[in-house]
């Protein structure tokens, strides 16, 4: 029994098991992604028959709490590893987008068409590789690659999509347009806005979609259990960040133990640890927490404007969950940066130069009272 494949220049390919194991391992693929679409189009069919209690894929992926991944178009040299992860999704009970073909020769109908399914995901995972893929006749002139990600990354500003890029091991292109996509892609804000940067190979990113696909599940069932009382009047979690220096030398100590006597939970940043772990422990606790509060202490101007930049990705880790209140909390040394906010005004900025003063305090207090009186 052999099934047939496209090679890299489009041309049929017959899958034999005979021929070997990398033959075989291509086939049993094929055979799992074309028994995976029959049963789609099995559950389709059933669907349009009418029959009572049956309802459309949208209806049974939300009363499943199952989450839906926008797996974006790639080029060929990536086409065979989205094949595996599509497969493995569905095999897994995950919907996956796009259903049907794109639009590939309108730019407008494209960024249309990506937009409707990623309206619908939780989850967008891009595969980038060698070359772009085809560029849709419009004013941009950009391929489908960079257009998906550029999409991706606003949906990820206006609503609850997480999303994943892979940049496999020892990635290299030889068009000058696709290198430049790729270097944006590790340190350009615009390029990587919302996303998760997967290095590595198949497995790495495998194992980076499902845990991705489980915290949103997790959040999900935490988003729709009823708090107590108890836990409603306090308990609220203040993230507090700062640099080392700040807790070695214990200048957060008065506030934190003002915090702490208020009824609120206080969690400093990890500083210990590789960087992953580091990484991990901050996005958990954007996730989790109900404030921030950025100390501005020992570290420096562009400390600060880092950890803001790096916060303008909250909505990654959050989705629609707000802060109950955002504040800077000026502290010892003195800089000309810091009495310059304070001269200006600047808004949620709390002046604890001289000393802590629970007075100054009050208005982030405000905050979390109205806040939780209001949920």
């Amino acid at each position: 029994m052999a099934t047939t494949s496209l090679d890299e220049n489009g041309n049929s390919l017959e899958l034999d098991p005979d021929f070997g194991d990398r033959y075989r391992e291509a086939f049993l693929l094929k055979v799992a992604s074309l028994a995976n679409e029959a049963a789609q189009i099995i559950k389709l069919l059933t669907l349009q028959s009418g029959e009572p209690g049956t309802t459309n894929a949208d209806d049974r992926s939300h009363q499943n709490n199952q989450e839906v991944v926008y797996l974006a178009e790639c080029s060929h040299d990536n086409k065979e590893a989205w094949d595996i992860l599509k497969t493995d999704l569905n095999l897994n009970g995950y919907q996956t987008f796009p259903d049907q073909p794109l639009p590939l020769r309108d730019e407008e109908e494209f960024r249309s068409a990506v937009t409707g399914f990623l309206t619908r995901a939780n989850l967008s995972i891009h595969l980038v590789g060698q070359t772009a893929g085809p560029i849709p006749d419009g004013l941009s002139q950009k391929p489908i690659v960079e257009l998906q990600n550029e999409i991706a990354a606003q949906c990820s500003q206006s609503q609850d999509l997480k999303r994943l890029v892979w940049l496999p091991k020892n990635l290299h292109s030889d068009q000058e347009r696709q290198r430049n996509f790729i270097r944006a892609l590790q340190y350009s804000y615009n390029a990587q806005c919302g996303a998760e940067i997967v290095t590595g190979g198949l497995e790495d990113l495998k194992s980076a979609t499902y845990r991705v696909l489980k915290k949103i599940h997790d959040s999900k069932m935490s988003s729709h259990e009823q708090a107590g009382p108890d836990e409603q009047e306090g308990n609220r979690m203040v993230y507090l960040v700062c640099v080392e220096d700040d807790k070695k030398n214990k200048s957060t100590l008065p506030l934190r133990q003002w915090l702490t006597e208020q009824g609120f939970e206080v969690r400093l940043p990890l500083f210990a640890g590789d960087a992953k772990s580091v990484r991990e422990n901050n996005e958990e606790l954007l996730a989790t927490c109900d404030s921030l509060l950025i100390f501005y202490g020992a570290g420096d101007e562009s400390w600060l404007q880092a950890v803001r930049n790096s916060h303008k990705k909250i909505k990654a880790f959050r989705g629609s969950r707000p802060l109950l209140a955002t504040y800077t909390y000026i502290a010892q040394p003195t800089s000309i940066d810091k009495e310059d906010r304070i001269d200006v005004g600047e808004a949620n900025l709390i002046n604890g130069l001289n000393a802590f003063d629970p007075a100054s305090m009050i208005p982030f207090l405000h905050d979390m009272t109205e806040s939780t009186q209001s949920s």
